[in-house]
């Protein structure tokens, strides 16, 4: 087992998912052939060894207490959890793990109070975002639609937005139209299939909101501890991918969040088919005013 130097400053490394399961199958994934799971396993064992790290299980628990698919007990999910802890410490050592093994019996009963429906659990938001996402399915897009049907499906998803009174900027409808416009990594995020099966709008939403939560702990985590960095951490390709094209920011006076697209490269890159030579301005400057999104002048960052 590692034995971290406790005066070595933490950053706190939250995990979604796909890293603890990664961790969990370290055995499995150093017998298989599977060369990109060996390096991010080989990072994940770097980042434990260098001391500087705390493994958290916080958006994970987020995650799966409010999947509507797959909806857990709180004793299962508290066991499961508990599992969990136990298969990934002697990978990362005891003293490297955020969350103390006892703390899931506090941890978990809070975020699955009765009080709450379960899409009320993480953010208030979330009922409305479940709502847009099966509407999205709904619609069976699957691939990049044609130019004429993708200012057609923008115009209802924002409009749809508008009616169940969700701001058509909000990350979740950025991405559905992201993904209209050709930019792959959200497409692979939607995972729509021609028809329709094992949709699962809470996990969709889950990695979605993943940067949201994260922007949340950073600025919970600043104000108390200035020299520790919050870091998101997934395996999921195209969660990560995707996360390089935005910047969330999170202002904990208000409770506000504020998405900023920073740079046309990254907007080239979010919505590819806006910027290729059979779009026009007229239709690129159309879904970003639906989107709410201030177009950069050219030569700015």
């Amino acid at each position: 087992m590692i034995k971290p130097t406790r005066s070595v400053p933490k950053n706190i490394l939250l995990m979604d998912i796909c890293t603890i399961g990664i961790i969990k199958n370290r055995e499995k994934i150093l017998r298989g052939k599977d060369s990109r799971k060996k390096t991010r396993l080989q990072e994940l064992e770097i980042m434990a060894q260098s001391n500087k790290y705390r493994f958290s299980f916080l958006l994970a628990i987020i995650e799966k207490t409010t999947d509507r698919r797959h909806i857990l007990t709180e004793s299962t999910a508290i066991k499961e959890f508990e599992n969990d802890w136990r298969a990934i410490k002697g990978v990362i050592g005891k003293e490297n793990m955020h969350e103390p093994l006892e703390s899931f019996k506090l941890l978990i009963p809070t975020m699955m109070d009765a009080r709450y429906h379960i899409d009320e659990r993480a953010e208030l938001s979330m009922g409305p975002a479940i709502e847009l996402l099966d509407y999205y399915n709904e619609l069976g897009i699957h691939s990049t639609p044609e130019q004429i049907e993708r200012i057609s499906l923008t115009r209802k998803i924002v409009d749809f937005s508008k009616k169940i009174g969700f701001k058509q900027s909000h990350l979740v409808v950025i991405i559905c139209v992201s993904a209209l416009h050709g930019c792959r990594d959200a497409q692979k995020i939607l995972k729509i299939k021609k028809d329709g099966s094992e949709f699962n709008p809470s996990n969709i939403l889950g990695d979605i909101m993943s940067f949201v939560r994260t922007a949340h702990a950073r600025a919970l985590i600043k104000s108390k501890l200035p020299s520790a960095r919050c870091i998101f951490r997934t395996e999921d390709k195209a969660l990560e991918s995707i996360g390089q094209y935005f910047n969330v920011t999170y202002d904990i006076n208000t409770s506000a969040v504020t998405t900023n697209f920073h740079s046309l490269q990254n907007l080239e890159k979010l919505f590819p088919t806006l910027f290729s030579k059979n779009s026009t301005d007229s239709i690129r400057n159309e879904v970003f005013s639906l989107l709410q999104i201030n177009i950069p002048k050219e030569g700015t960052s």
